[in-house]
């Protein structure tokens, strides 16, 4: 038997007295150009934006696509389907597109809808289900954006006196609305 060194430095041990290059890992995992997509996608990434479009979560997408995967960690899978996702986003637009134009859906059609739904609110006298409509209308026009990041702080991380605050601030809110009631 005989030891060579290949040009990245590992060892191979065998009869032949020829060295013969390994294949680095990253290149035994890549799939052969025949197996790819017209729009660069492989089979099983196909299947993960189908996935992701039915389920509407990546991960569950990336698990059930990826069925090794269950065996990583909850922050792997997650990480790796963040990636994938952004990978297939133009796939998974072009999916939804389709959607809205089979049922017909337009901003301006939803618009319509919500107007509609918080006149009907009014004249049934709910006011919580006309302002649901109303902050509806009201995102979708983007006059409303959420910041969900920074929305709410658990209150066992409030100091004595931002929990005083808050239980004011909430107070005053609430007498407010019972004068405009």
């Amino acid at each position: 038997m005989s030891k060579t060194t290949t040009g990245r430095g590992r060892v191979k041990v065998g009869t032949s007295r020829v060295a013969t290059p390994m294949r680095p890992r990253s290149a035994q995992r890549r799939q052969a150009p025949s197996s790819r997509r017209p729009d660069g996608l492989t089979e099983r990434q196909e299947q993960f934006a189908l996935r992701v479009h039915e389920l509407g979560n990546a991960t569950e997408a990336y698990r059930r696509t990826f069925p090794h995967s269950r065996a990583w960690r909850p922050m792997s899978i997650t990480v790796e389907a963040s990636r994938l996702a952004a990978k297939v986003a133009p796939m998974l637009a072009r999916l939804r597109a389709s959607v809205a134009a089979r049922v017909d859906v337009t901003q301006e059609s939803l618009a319509r809808q919500l107007l509609a739904d918080r006149d009907f609110a009014r004249q049934m006298e709910q006011a919580g289900a006309a302002v649901a409509a109303s902050m509806g209308l009201a995102k979708l026009t983007g006059h409303l954006v959420e910041d969900r990041a920074n929305a709410r702080r658990p209150l066992s991380d409030l100091s004595d006196e931002e929990l005083e605050r808050t239980a004011e601030e909430a107070r005053a809110a609430i007498e407010r609305a019972r004068e405009i009631v």
